[in-house]
């Protein structure tokens, strides 16, 4: 069921990036790679769009008892194993490659196991806005909530912006007692930045 699950996920996405593409033209011999990852689990960001037959090196953080799966429309990228830092003797990434097709493609990163993993959740909320406590040990992968008095503020996980919009939590009265934001925690040690949200 999961596979079943995953090819349709990329068989419309793999759509998407295809009607895309007509809007707008890349060099002759060059096409999109839309990049799933859900846990922000890349070390290093990737391009939009490749030469087909260049090699692509892909970089994730160190994830400890679960396993990385990096995959190239719905194929497995070669694992180059842990790379360690020479100077400070220490293993700092994953690496995997893969040669970019001769068409639009769709590079899926995920974690699968990874039950139980433990990663640190640093909120940083130099406005006070966030109203209730959050542990900073969390498990990988589950739902972290948070609480604010408004909704105009903007969440950032890392340096991705948390788009889905705040659930109103009412009273029995039916006034709002505050708003709930809900977002996954990454496979990765993370930073929550909360920062009053200013509109136009």
């Amino acid at each position: 069921m999961k596979k079943i699950i995953t090819f349709l996920v990329l068989l419309v996405i793999s759509l998407f990036v295809t009607s895309c593409s007509d809007k707008i033209s890349l060099p002759d011999g060059e096409y999109w790679l839309t990049i799933v990852d859900e846990y922000d689990m890349l070390y290093e960001p990737l391009n939009n769009s490749y030469k087909a037959g260049e090699t692509i090196i892909v970089k994730t953080h160190l994830v400890y008892d679960a396993e990385t799966n990096v995959y190239i429309n719905g194929s497995d990228a070669k694992s180059n194993g842990t790379i360690k830092n020479e100077n400070e003797n220490h293993y700092i990434y994953n690496e995997w490659e893969f040669t970019m097709p001769s068409k639009n493609s769709v590079l899926v990163i995920s974690s699968s196991g990874g039950m139980g993993v433990g990663v640190d959740v640093h909120l940083i909320d130099q406005d006070k806005l966030v109203i209730n406590e959050i542990s900073i040990s969390q498990i990988a992968g589950s739902s972290c909530n948070l609480h604010t008095l408004t909704k105009d503020v903007k969440i950032t996980i890392n340096t991705a912006v948390l788009e889905n919009s705040p659930v109103p939590v009412c009273d029995i009265s039916g006034e709002i007692v505050y708003y709930e934001w809900c977002f996954k925690v990454p496979y990765v040690d993370t930073n929550v930045y909360v920062e009053p949200a200013f509109f136009d």
